[in-house]
């Protein structure tokens, strides 16, 4: 835009200044159609018809050598007579146009450098404003994330297996699991979403479920809930059969051809986090190891790494 305003503003002025130097100029002699040179053309200067062809020669060579030392002697004479037409006083308002336009390209260019200078700063100070509103948002986040809530698996206690034949009627339950969630972030967190599953399977090292697509497929749960920092929370799960038999059991712990899986995931929200509210998610993936030399069978994560992580 600079650049385009001071383009036309020096066309305009070198127009001013060609009009006025038009304006000025001297007229030039007028040409005949007997005399186009504007030469002497008067009978004594013309070759007699019966002169011989040097004397010709001789006659044009002379007019020549006349017609250069008269325009020599005229030529200080045009160029003063051409001075004079320019500065003559008729020509004067021309001058006065010329120089009213070199005036109006200086104020010109004075007036866009300022305004450039101006718009300089405008730019510097909407970069820092910029740049300010940049790192006060990245101080917020700072401080959301360092105060945000964590809701991690803490453990999971040893599954209920006990067969329903072995108990009285009072005593049956429902075999089941239950894992431990813990706050272990600075601020309350608000559950929307939760999702678990307890079930045997054949393979130790495919689990049951896919757990990506249950958590494309889960909706929201119909009642949230807070969750304050450094609580814990049981999540009873229970076998998707309900009872388990005897030969289930076994099938499990001692002949270990089956194989226990719990799955599950949750979504939360922090409920101090101020404009857009940011939902995180845990998810858990847990094998109960049976193939060790170990005592007791215990819990142990398992399955694809995105099955156990929390963001």
């Amino acid at each position: 835009m600079f650049l385009w305003y001071v383009i036309n503003i020096v066309r305009y002025v070198a127009l001013a200044v060609l009009f006025a130097v038009m304006q000025a100029a001297p007229p030039v002699p007028r040409q005949t159609a007997n005399n186009p040179a504007g030469t002497d053309s008067s009978p004594q200067k013309q070759a007699a018809p019966n002169q011989t062809p040097r004397q010709t020669e001789a006659a044009v060579a002379n007019s020549n050598s006349q017609k250069e030392s008269k325009h020599n002697r005229c030529l200080p004479a045009l160029k003063a007579s051409y001075l004079h037409q320019a500065f003559s006083p008729q020509n004067l308002s021309n001058w006065v146009l010329a120089g009213c336009a070199i005036g109006a390209i200086i104020v010109g260019l004075i007036t866009l450098g300022t305004i450039k200078r101006q718009t300089s700063h405008a730019e510097t100070a909407a970069n820092a404003a910029k740049a300010g509103a940049e790192a006060a948002k990245a101080q917020i986040e700072a401080i959301v994330a360092e105060n945000r809530p964590w809701l991690l698996l803490d453990k999971i206690e040893p599954p209920y297996l006990i067969p329903a034949e072995e108990v009285s009627q009072e005593e049956r339950r429902f075999a089941h699991c239950r894992p431990l969630i813990k706050n272990h972030g600075k601020t309350p967190a608000k559950v929307t979403t939760l999702w678990t599953r307890l079930k045997s399977g054949e393979n130790p090292i495919v689990p049951p479920y896919d757990l990506v697509e249950e958590i494309g497929r889960a909706g929201p749960i119909p009642e949230t809930y807070i969750f304050p920092p450094g609580d814990t929370k049981a999540i009873d799960t229970r076998l998707q059969s309900g009872f388990i038999s005897a030969q289930q059991r076994d099938d499990v712990l001692k002949n270990k051809v089956k194989f226990l899986w719990f799955m599950g995931f949750l979504k939360y929200q922090n409920t101090f986090q101020v404009g857009v509210t940011t939902e995180y998610e845990s998810r858990f993936c847990y094998l109960y190891e049976t193939r060790t030399n170990s005592e007791e069978p215990f819990w142990t994560p398992a399955g694809p790494p995105e099955y156990n992580k929390a963001t």
